[in-house]
């Protein structure tokens, strides 16, 4: 209901689909690729036309839904950072589900395709979901391991797409992993 109340708040009637917000709604107005000057990159129209002159160190092509990464923030067609990428394969986040993590003030949460918060950053770790459930914790912390990098220790639980907690945050991560689903 949350999150029906938010996108009506936006003014916008959208369509749902089981994933939230109809991502039709979102779709790029314009292609927009990236180009390089004295090695910043930028972005432009197919025509030339420069929309977002260069300033990015690290750029990836926007996608069809009108955003893209750029120096660890999704960007709009604006060039107007939105939220914080959260990292991860060398990149930003891939949309699982219709949702992709997110970072604000070190919390992770999640964003529908549109850039809409569906959930909250409000947890030191959260995985992407599965079978519409995600493992999160809080009071774990990342310890590198090669080049990758394991959550220990912590309290673990899971939540729905809403956000709202299914298993509560009093488990280890070996624990709330053995309860199962996803």
């Amino acid at each position: 209901m949350r999150y029906v109340f938010y996108c009506l708040l936006m003014g916008h009637l959208l369509s749902f689909t089981a994933f939230g917000c109809d991502s039709s709604m979102c779709r790029a107005k314009e292609t927009l690729e990236l180009y390089q000057e004295a090695g910043l990159w930028g972005y432009k129209t197919q025509d030339g036309t420069i929309r977002i002159k260069p300033q990015y160190h690290l750029a990836h092509g926007f996608t069809n839904y009108g955003y893209a990464f750029a120096d660890g923030y999704l960007i709009d067609e604006n060039g107007d950072k939105r939220f914080k990428g959260y990292l991860y394969d060398n990149g930003p986040d891939y949309l699982v589900e219709g949702l992709m993590r997110y970072m604000d003030e070190g919390k992770v949460g999640f964003l529908d395709a549109c850039l809409h918060v569906v959930v909250p950053a409000e947890y030191d770790f959260a995985a992407p979901f599965q079978q519409s459930r995600a493992y999160v914790c809080n009071g774990c912390t990342a310890v590198a391991e090669g080049d990758h990098f394991a959550v220990q220790g912590g309290l673990w639980g899971q939540i729905d797409r809403q956000g709202q907690l299914v298993v509560p945050l009093q488990y280890s991560r070996d624990e709330v992993y053995d309860l199962g689903q996803p």
